[in-house]
């Protein structure tokens, strides 16, 4: 009896001991758990740095492009674009006539008061070529592309130097 005793309380000595390895366990998944939760947020807060500096760098390299190509328009001066009044004029047809309204894009804002002052020969070469034009042709898409083509030219003809960059048709109407 005395063996069934000790070994009864080896029994229930064991079944307290078998009690702690669980809390033991308990404690082992916490730890566990915390560290993953810390080494995960470490890990994140140095990712977030790394790539925060970096996308840092590529808006100031970007910041200083953009800085750079102002400036360079600065140089050349601003692009501007100024309308100018309808056209009417007579076509190679009989009876047939076209409205033409017209913005030109000049390359430098600086060659604005030179093309005011050459306003009466710039209306004189785009009345003189629509005037040479016959409904066949500007009906067409490529027609039309082709006008503007050699609106262009006519009108830095004019000028003795490339000063319009793009010619832009506002309103076209042919009867």
């Amino acid at each position: 009896m005395a063996n069934e005793f000790e070994e009864g309380e080896q029994g229930e000595g064991e079944q307290p001991e078998g009690g702690k390895p669980s809390k033991g366990k308990i404690k082992l998944i916490i730890i566990i758990a915390v560290a993953v939760i810390v080494l995960s947020a470490g890990g994140f807060l140095a990712f977030k740095m790394f790539l925060g500096g970096g996308h840092k760098d590529d808006k100031e390299s970007s910041a200083k492009h953009e800085e750079k190509t102002q400036s360079d328009v600065k140089l050349l001066g601003a692009p501007l674009t100024m309308k100018m009044e309808p056209f009417i004029a007579n076509l190679t047809d009989k009876h047939r006539y076209v409205k033409i309204s017209i913005d030109v894009e000049i390359v430098d804002k600086a060659y604005e008061a030179t093309v005011t002052e050459k306003m009466p020969n710039l209306r004189d070469a785009i009345i003189i070529l629509l005037s040479s034009k016959s409904s066949d042709t500007l009906g067409t898409i490529e027609g039309k592309l082709q006008l503007k083509d050699e609106l262009l030219v006519r009108l830095n003809q004019v000028m003795d130097r490339e000063i319009f960059k793009n010619i832009y048709f506002t309103d076209f109407v042919m009867q």
